[in-house]
């Protein structure tokens, strides 16, 4: 069983740790082994305000991203029993993953994991600053209750979402589109409050050319 927290396709919400708990007891009482997709396990523990330690708790198996959120140029981290890492370390090199005098991008992994994840609740306020000005906008709906982390997904009423993507990366905007109606944007160390302002007012004024 794989779950993935926080959760993407459900706009950065947190798994709570009394679902994890719960998924947790079920693969233990079926003898079935539970891995955590932690791509933003971080963002997840800041969002409910637990450890990462005890959001994890019942996993057999956990990877952590350390180049999203946590901002290092490079790589991922997979956590699991001493048996589990002597094989995942041999499919690595079976697949070609190894790497040669990594400790350059190891330090930037420890620089991750020992103060930028002390400041994801900037990238949650600032995402939390960008959804409420886009949901001032009329031809976009928003759920704001979904807004949990650093992740924001909203819908174009009229559509035309990859246009105003495109409109926007010509601004100096960066977002997704998911399809013609979604767009998704991600906070991060390097998107400012006034860079939210800024990318709010880039669309405001998009849409209300197109209307």
């Amino acid at each position: 069983v794989c779950l993935e927290n926080t959760h993407n396709l459900c706009g950065g919400v947190a798994l709570p740790v009394e679902y994890v708990d719960a998924v947790a007891d079920l693969c233990q009482r079926k003898e079935m082994q539970l891995h955590m997709d932690g791509a933003r396990i971080f963002n997840a523990a800041t969002a409910l305000g637990v450890s990462v330690a005890r959001l994890c708790r019942g996993a057999d198996s956990v990877s952590v991203c350390l180049s999203k959120a946590l901002a290092a140029p490079v790589g991922s981290v997979i956590v699991g029993t001493q048996d589990f890492i002597k094989r995942a370390r041999r499919v690595r090199k079976v697949l070609g993953g190894g790497m040669r005098q990594a400790g350059v991008l190891a330090s930037c992994g420890l620089v991750s994991l020992k103060v930028m994840s002390k400041r994801l609740g900037d990238d949650h306020d600032n995402a939390r600053r960008f959804a409420e000005g886009v949901a001032a906008i009329p031809a976009v709906s928003i759920e704001l209750r979904n807004v949990r982390s650093n992740i924001v997904y909203f819908q174009l009423k009229s559509g035309g979402a990859k246009k105003t993507v495109a409109d926007l990366r010509s601004r100096g905007v960066l977002m997704g589109a998911k399809d013609d109606f979604t767009i998704r944007a991600v906070t991060h160390y390097m998107v400012t409050a006034e860079g939210c302002d800024r990318a709010v007012s880039a669309l405001k004024e998009l849409l209300s050319r197109d209307a």
